[in-house]
């Protein structure tokens, strides 16, 4: 075809046809065989007589959606990751509120009375009582009997002492009015004070007659009967 053209109109004749062409259809020149002259040429040609662009034409009906894909392979489970750092340790909660007081228990039965411990009525042996005496006298009286008498009952005849505020203290009374003591089988009494009587008292009739081991008389004489006469003081006996 391109031979025939040629022999008719000569090669710029064809050129010219050529680039016509291609400026009609906007067409690209790629399958025909020309050398880098004649495709100038062309390229001038079509330029000159390009038509301009044409609007752009209506946008097409939206084709059918396609078919979903398959679904693809699970793939393999990855490795177990390291475990994380200890997190830091939270701060204390706070404290709970205080529980209700229980109820107060019932109280339980009284037990049974204790059998009676046995009573002392003798002074045991190494132990000592003690005790306080006073009397007084009014005036015109020749003499006054004061009596000492024992809480616990002796199981001894004891030995007198009567021990002066000027004495203080003997042998077989260590004691003192504050502090009364006795040593064994002594029954000593501790003057703490006194007036318009004589020292020592005499002992009426010794030891009570009726129960001599249950205490004991003294009698005080006093120096001038027209005054009034006192005296007061302690007393301690110790049992052997």
């Amino acid at each position: 075809m391109f031979s025939t053209l040629r022999s008719r109109l000569g090669v710029p004749g064809v050129i010219a046809i050529i680039a016509l062409v291609l400026a009609m259809v906007g067409g690209a020149y790629a399958a025909v065989k020309l050398n880098r002259t004649q495709k100038n040429e062309v390229e001038k040609i079509a330029k000159k007589f390009a038509g301009k662009p044409g609007a752009t034409g209506p946008q097409g009906q939206t084709g059918p959606a396609g078919k979903d894909g398959t679904t693809g392979a699970t793939g393999t489970t990855g490795a177990t990751g390291a475990p994380g750092a200890t997190g830091a340790t939270g701060a204390p909660g706070a404290t709970g509120a205080t529980g209700a007081t229980g109820a107060t228990g019932a109280t339980g039965a009284t037990g049974a009375t204790g059998a009676t411990g046995p009573v002392e009525t003798t002074l045991p042996s190494g132990k000592a009582e003690t005790g306080d005496w006073t009397f007084g006298a009014i005036k015109g009286v020749s003499g006054q009997i004061m009596a000492i008498s024992f809480p616990l009952k002796l199981g001894f005849t004891p030995t007198f002492h009567y021990v002066t505020i000027a004495e203080g203290s003997t042998t077989d009374c260590p004691g003192t009015f504050n502090e009364p003591d006795a040593t064994a089988s002594q029954l000593c009494v501790y003057e703490k004070g006194r007036e318009n009587i004589t020292v020592p008292p005499n002992l009426e009739s010794g030891l009570y007659t009726a129960d001599p081991k249950s205490g004991i008389a003294m009698e005080f004489i006093p120096v001038n009967s027209a005054n009034e006469s006192w005296g007061y003081g302690s007393w301690a006996v110790k049992a052997p």
